[in-house]
């Protein structure tokens, strides 16, 4: 669980297990919810809805060009950078 972790060893452990993957060529199965995590570690991506695999395939491809409504809203609901500044600045405007 990279989320409980302070950004910077999170950083630290994403960087550790990329070098292993090359290093070593190997594979692991990584569990989160964390969509930007997944785009910078994983080559392949499965979504998973109540158990089963709704998507699978590039990770490039299933973030970019996801074919599934569950993957669709999945990525539509995860916060970006460019909207929590956009509600931070709205936010900040209403209380004026």
């Amino acid at each position: 669980m990279t989320s409980a972790l302070d950004v910077s060893v999170q950083a630290a452990t994403v960087e550790l297990l990329g070098q292993l993957q090359r290093e070593l060529g190997l594979s692991m199965v990584f569990v989160t919810h964390n969509l930007p995590l997944v785009r910078s570690i994983a080559q392949n991506g499965a979504v998973l809805s109540d158990g089963d695999i709704v998507e699978y395939g590039p990770t490039a491809d299933v973030l970019a060009d996801p074919q599934q409504p569950y993957t669709r809203e999945l990525i539509a609901n995860t916060p970006s950078l460019e909207t929590a500044t956009s509600e931070a600045m709205a936010k900040e405007a209403r209380s004026g």
